[in-house]
């Protein structure tokens, strides 16, 4: 499948090069593992139970392999936040680890902020203009430069096309999915959010199926 450059690529083609880590943060679907993989030798991927074995073991081992690196899915083994940091406090050069998550670290979890080491960028579903639905034509980051550049422009985008768009969601694995199982894979994520996400990450939920649109 070809990748579709995402408004987080602007970001970390300016920061990346010159920026030891970067951590990508996203609710899950988002993106993050493709945009990440772009841009690394080596991809470590922490929910796969085989390589959380081998750096559990040594977590020296993200160290020793081709960088740059993505290390996706980072929280079940929380450990690895503080090495990368330490990683990075011994060698600052850019463009060398990718971090990847869907959710925060266990709140019990006693890990560093990584601040002045790891930076973290949050990463969104897709916007119109990332759809191919639509050309921007006002730059936010333009505007905050002091310059006062032209500003007009307008949408062909009707009420329809939102509804439309809304339904079809900004997450790139189900856009393309027929109604039906689009429809189903929304509701299992939406039921995971609140039957077993909520809880993981220390939010009490008193009556989950009014989270889910459930009486």
């Amino acid at each position: 499948m070809t990748y579709r450059r995402r408004i987080v690529d602007e970001a970390l083609d300016e920061l990346f090069p010159h920026l030891a880590a970067i951590s990508l943060e996203s609710a899950k679907g988002v993106g993050k593992t493709a945009t990440a993989t772009e841009r690394v030798k080596t991809v470590i991927a922490l929910d796969n139970p085989a390589q959380h074995e081998i750096v559990s073991a040594d977590l020296s081992y993200i160290t020793q392999v081709p960088t740059p690196v993505l290390i996706d899915e980072w929280q079940p083994l929380e450990r690895v936040w503080d090495r990368v940091r330490r990683a990075v406090d011994a060698d600052n050069t850019g463009s060398q680890f990718l971090l990847a998550g869907s959710a925060e670290a266990s709140p019990s979890a006693r890990i560093h902020s990584g601040a002045g080491r790891i930076v973290r960028l949050t990463m969104r579903p897709l916007s119109l203009t990332e759809r191919g639905l639509l050309m921007p034509t006002v730059s936010l980051a333009e505007l905050l430069t002091g310059s006062r550049p032209t500003i007009g422009g307008q949408s062909g985008v009707d009420l329809s096309t939102y509804s439309d768009e809304i339904l079809s969601s900004g997450f790139p694995g189900l856009r393309e999915l027929p109604d039906r199982p689009r429809k189903e894979q929304l509701d299992g994520y939406l039921r995971r959010i609140v039957e077993r996400d909520f809880s993981e990450n220390g939010v009490a939920t008193r009556r989950p199926p009014t989270h889910q649109g459930d009486r």
